[in-house]
């Protein structure tokens, strides 16, 4: 879908499979990227958040900020000496 700017901001416009196939080389979505794409959209216009087996909502095992601080901890004991190199 291309975006289109109007007076009110960027909006989305649908347009023909003829005119798609046209912009993108001949190369049509199949089922799967439909899906895919209703699905993203719910998620960012519907708010929808995924489940578990029992329904109920996921938790990672850790955040965000909890990983890059995992991550981080990596280079708190860096040395950065030149290193002797043998002949």
């Amino acid at each position: 879908m291309p975006a289109v700017k109007g007076a009110t901001g960027i909006k989305l416009r649908i347009e023909q499979k003829t005119d798609m196939k046209k912009r993108t080389g001949g190369r049509s979505p199949d089922d799967a990227d439909s899906f895919l794409i209703l699905l993203e959209l719910c998620r960012e216009r519907l708010n929808f958040q995924a489940q578990g087996m029992e329904g109920n909502r996921g938790t990672p095992a850790r955040t965000f900020q909890q990983r890059v601080r995992l991550i981080n901890q990596v280079y708190q004991n860096v040395s950065y000496e030149a290193e002797e190199i043998a002949a």
